[in-house]
């Protein structure tokens, strides 16, 4: 999800308006939200956009060769994902006869 934000949203800052920060507020209480959420909780909850915003910010320390490496996943199983698509296509396009 986080990567998601950072190479579809806040790269189109300029656009969106949906700057590290902006990005921080909004998702840091889904993020890291508390099972039963408290008074003290809320007082927190600056501290917690602090956090999301250092992983926006600081985005390929945080995860480094993890997304790197979650990209060349993602475009096998896409490729493999396509791949047996286009056979199961092609055994469907005539589909056995059956004799009565």
């Amino acid at each position: 999800m986080c990567t998601f934000l950072k190479e579809k949203v806040i790269r189109k800052e300029a656009f969106n308006k949906m700057s590290n920060y902006n990005c921080a507020v909004v998702f840091a209480p889904c993020f890291l939200r508390p099972k039963n959420y408290e008074l003290a909780d809320l007082m927190c909850s600056g501290k917690l956009v602090k956090v999301l915003l250092i992983i926006f910010t600081r985005f390929e320390e945080v995860f480094g060769k993890a997304v790197e490496r979650m990209e060349v996943f993602r475009r096998s199983a896409e490729k493999a994902a396509k791949e047996g698509f286009e056979e199961m296509r092609a055994s469907t396009e005539s589909p056995p006869r059956m004799s009565c």
